[in-house]
C-alpha cells in the first residue's frame, strides 16, 4: 500500500508483486498472428482515448500520459501513449490482450455496460473520445 505520489515507488512496488505471482510459470513462447476480434470488431475499439481515473487528484496535472491511441492496422491492434513506442497488443480472448511479455491478459479494450469504449491496464482507466483508425480496414 502507498499513499503519497510516488510514481517510481509504486512502479518498483508493483513490479516485485507482479513479478512474484508469475514466479515460475513459462513465458509465452508464441505470438498468436490472427486477430479473436471481427475486422469491425477491431476497427470500433481503435481511436483515441482519454483518461478516466487519476490515483491523486490534485497532485498531478494533465500530460501526455493522460492520452493514448489504439491503433487498428488491418486488424492487428497496437497502443501508443503520450509520445511513447508503439506497442503490439496481442489477442488473449475477446477484449482482452497482453503484451508481448506478459504472461496472460494484462489489459481489457471494449464496451462497457454504458455502451462506452474502454481501456483498462491495471490502474489506468481511458475512454474513447473519437474513432481514429490508421492503416487497416
Amino acid at each position: 500500500m502507498i499513499t503519497a505520489f510516488q510514481p517510481a515507488t509504486l512502479k518498483k512496488m508493483t513490479a516485485l508483486v507482479e513479478n512474484y505471482l508469475i514466479e515460475g510459470e513459462p513465458k509465452p513462447t508464441t505470438s498468436p498472428t490472427k486477430s479473436i476480434l471481427s475486422a469491425e470488431e477491431a476497427g470500433a475499439i481503435a481511436g483515441s482515448y482519454q483518461r478516466i481515473t487519476r490515483r491523486f487528484i490534485g497532485v498531478t496535472k494533465p500530460a501526455q500520459s493522460d492520452t493514448l491511441q489504439v491503433i487498428n492496422q488491418s486488424g492487428a491492434l497496437a497502443d501508443q501513449q503520450g509520445n511513447n513506442e508503439l506497442t503490439t497488443l496481442l489477442p488473449v480472448a475477446r477484449y482482452l490482450f497482453r503484451r508481448a511479455d506478459d504472461v496472460g491478459a494484462s489489459l481489457f479494450i471494449g464496451p462497457g455496460d454504458d455502451g462506452e469504449v474502454y481501456f483498462q491496464r491495471g490502474s489506468d482507466n481511458f475512454r474513447r473520445i473519437s474513432p481514429r483508425e490508421t492503416g487497416g480496414e
